[in-house]
């Protein structure tokens, strides 16, 4: 698969360039019967009107693929029944029943004579045999005059052997019978210039019959002959009895192109020989009890209709809540963006933006799909091409990227070899959200990391993946560059890392640097002295990112089994590992998407979770699931109760870090914990803290906006309450805050924000 090329100065994609991406995907693609069958019949929407019970409609369907249905259902040898996927479970699903159970259960099987205007054309047909009354029949339909000749005295060609008695003759009367046309029979066509007259010519005088000469310059395709006109078809040109029917509706097509256009060959029809790529897996099927019946009756037509499985490549929209929720497939979705990229103006809404920067870019599909088709790749590089022309909408990601540019700040940043050290042997990179959420954890490690080898250095710092995730290609190599500029002065150390996240975009790119997992640098030194053990049953829940590390997944469980767990895997583990609602900031722009993922994961097993994505624990405990991160179980005893950091105490929590890491390791007096400039104190509502996290609101911009209000007296009074509102917007967003001034501080009771902007400020 491709990616997307750098978009011209105007920042758009040209279609084919985005079709490449999804150009072997087969989903939506025909069936393996429907390919198979030589008429083309569209076998799941006939067995779909079975499902439903509407057996006419099923019935009009099949007279509309194979103009004499119950003669059909007589004559094919069943071709369908070869590629079906069920055959491999129990039986394949026998479509010739169906067929007569939908003749046999239509309230009425009589074509409907619809008014069609005359057109001005003739045109004869020599043989009324299956291929020539097929032809008629679409041609009378379509308002042509049609004369069919016929060398006997009788209708049906090859019918008289393979339905001896002329059962099939009614069938013929029925699809005729509302059709206006002259039949001659024992009326032989010796030489084309007795058909001098006619507007075309199908000739279909069966097998052995006479071609005039035509044969050698037949083109297989249209059925068109090299005299202009003039069409060949059925048993003459050694087509089946079922052939000779797709012949006559194939040279139809042919024969009124010509008709409109004059030209020979412009129809290509439909070939029965095609193979369907989709490769439906059986193990997706259970065996089902199946009628025993030579003639189905409705209930058991219905019963057999059910069995059909759903022959279509739907493996990644199995697997990804956002494709089950968009209710589109790859090729959907790539139009979709194509759409939006290249708008026609007035008539584009801004719906793409929510779609677009709602996959959390975990790669499942991917790793389900036989092709490798990425759409978390294909939508995060739609979001760069869209950061890169400013039309990505900056509030989905700004809260992130100012959290990214938090944890790369002079406050948070740290990036030292260990204490006598000039270079480091190992370099611990334990991610900004781990010590933001419990920096206590990340102390622990690096001082187990010191035990073992003395020469380990550290860096507090971000890997990038907000940038990354917001389309922000510049910020994202200006952290990688940072990134390699540190590990370069520190001696080209091993790094450490403990987020599985950041390995991934390390990985990505910093290749050059050499990568290993914390877990699996306590499996091989061992736990630490004071690891107390637990005897119970977990279930470990891999982060997406560490989907491809099987060292770094195989070392978390052999960790959690030293602790004293037993694990029972979870249904979706290890490659195809998925994701908490976290990954690829979808929650500001599809809130309801992230919490449904969220509640769908943590419903995975009745078991305490264990994972090595300190946000995967969050999320999944901040929707009621015990889980615990690994390092708590190795180096603190935890339960998984503990109340998740707000995004206040997070950023919080990284200064601290720094703090008391250069205090305990470098016995650094260092203080980068700022005075409050404020001069106040804020108080805030007890219910209050939980809404800010779900607004992504921190306690500095609640200050920020009650500092600047205050100063500016812009300020909305409501003498009844005392309360105040005040506003301010920071970077994108604006903030309003409700509160009051009691005795030197403010109480806050309420506060909100949105992306207006308000003229005139």
């Amino acid at each position: 698969m491709g990616s997307i090329p750098d978009a011209p100065a105007s920042g758009r994609i040209l279609s084919m360039e985005m079709g490449a991406f999804v150009a072997d995907c087969y989903s939506g693609e025909s069936a393996p019967c429907r390919l198979a069958c030589p008429l083309n019949l569209d076998v799941p929407e006939f067995i779909a009107r079975i499902q439903r019970g509407n057996f006419k409609s099923a019935y009009n369907l099949l007279r509309d693929f194979l103009v004499f249905p119950l003669i059909a259902c007589n004559i094919c040898g069943q071709p369908c029944m070869d590629v079906c996927a069920r055959k491999y479970v129990d039986s394949a699903v026998d479509l010739n029943k169906l067929e007569r159970a939908a003749a046999a259960h239509a309230k009425s099987t009589a074509p409907v004579k619809y008014n069609i205007p005359k057109k001005k054309k003739t045109v004869a047909v020599a043989g009324a045999g299956l291929c020539g009354l097929s032809c008629a029949v679409r041609l009378l339909s379509h308002g042509y005059d049609v004369v069919i000749f016929e060398k006997t005295d009788r209708v049906g060609g090859r019918l008289h052997e393979l339905m001896p008695g002329g059962s099939f003759v009614e069938e013929i009367e029925l699809q005729t019978g509302h059709l206006s046309f002259e039949l001659r029979t024992g009326t032989p066509v010796n030489d084309l210039s007795e058909l001098r007259g006619f507007d075309a010519i199908l000739i279909a005088s069966g097998p052995g019959g006479d071609d005039f000469g035509l044969m050698g310059g037949l083109n297989r395709a249209s059925l068109g002959s090299a005299e202009n006109g003039v069409f060949l078809g059925g048993g003459l040109i050694g087509s089946s009895p079922v052939e000779s029917i797709e012949n006559g509706i194939r040279a139809a097509q042919s024969i009124e192109s010509y008709l409109k256009i004059g030209r020979m060959h412009e129809m290509t029809g439909i070939s029965g020989k095609s193979a369907s790529r989709l490769k439906i897996n059986p193990i997706l099927f259970r065996p089902l009890e199946r009628p025993a019946a030579d003639t189905y009756t409705a209930e058991q037509a219905l019963q057999e209709a059910a069995a059909c499985p759903p022959c279509d490549c739907a493996d990644c929209i199995r697997s990804c809540v956002f494709m089950q929720t968009q209710g589109k497939a790859p090729k959907n979705i790539v139009n979709d963006v194509r759409v939006h990229l290249n708008p026609v103006e007035g008539l584009q809404g801004s719906k793409g933006n929510k779609m677009i920067n709602s996959c959390n870019a975990c790669g499942l599909c991917a790793q389900v799909c036989s092709k490798n088709i990425d759409m978390g790749s294909f939508l995060l590089e739609t979001r760069s091409i869209m950061h890169r022309e400013g039309s990505l909408p900056p509030v989905f990601h700004d809260f992130w990227i100012r959290d990214m540019f938090h944890a790369q700040g002079n406050k948070s940043y740290l990036a030292s070899s260990a204490p006598g050290y000039d270079k480091s042997v190992f370099l611990f990179f334990p991610g900004c959200q781990l010590g933001a959420a419990d920096p206590a954890c990340v102390e622990r490690a690096y001082a187990y990391l010191r035990e073992r080898q003395p020469a380990t250095g550290i860096l507090l710092s971000c890997c990038g993946a907000p940038a990354e995730w917001a389309g922000d290609a510049t910020a994202m190599k200006d952290t990688a560059d940072g990134i390699r500029k540190t590990w370069a002065e520190m001696g080209r150390p091993e790094l450490v890392f403990a987020c599985p996240t950041c390995e991934k975009m390390l990985r990505k790119h910093l290749p050059e640097i050499k990568l290993i997992s914390l877990y699996e640098v306590i499996a091989r030194f061992g736990l630490p002295k004071n690891t107390q053990t637990i005897n119970t049953t977990v279930s470990v829940f891999d982060p997406c990112s560490s989907r491809y590390d099987p060292g770094m997944q195989s070392s978390v469980r052999e960790l959690a089994r030293m602790t004293g767990r037993a694990i029972e895997e979870l249904p979706a583990s290890g490659r195809e590992a998925v994701c908490c609602g976290y990954g690829g900031h979808i929650y500001p722009a599809n809130k309801e998407l992230a919490e449904k993922i969220a509640i769908t994961r943590a419903g995975l097993s009745p078991h305490p979770f264990v994972t090595y994505c300190i946000n995967c624990r969050d999320i999944l405990s901040k929707n009621g699931k015990a889980c615990d991160h690994i390092l708590n179980l190795v180096f603190g005893v935890a339960d998984g109760s503990g109340r998740p950091s707000s995004l206040s105490e997070k950023r919080l929590n990284r200064e601290l870090l720094k703090n008391d890491l250069l205090q305990q390791v470098w016995g650094q007096d260092f203080d980068n914990m700022e005075e409050n400039e404020y001069e106040y104190e804020i108080v805030l509502a007890p219910e209050l803290s939980e809404k800010l996290d779900r607004l992504l609101i921190l306690e500095d911009d609640i200050r920020e906006t009650i500092s600047h209000a205050e100063k500016t007296g812009s300020v909305v009074l409501d003498p009844a309450t005392g309360r105040r509102i005040g506003h301010r917007r920071i970077g994108v967003v604006t903030y309003w805050v409700e509160y009051k001034a009691e005795k030197g501080r403010y109480t806050v009771n309420n506060a909100y924000s949105h992306r207006m902007v308000i003229e005139g400020e």
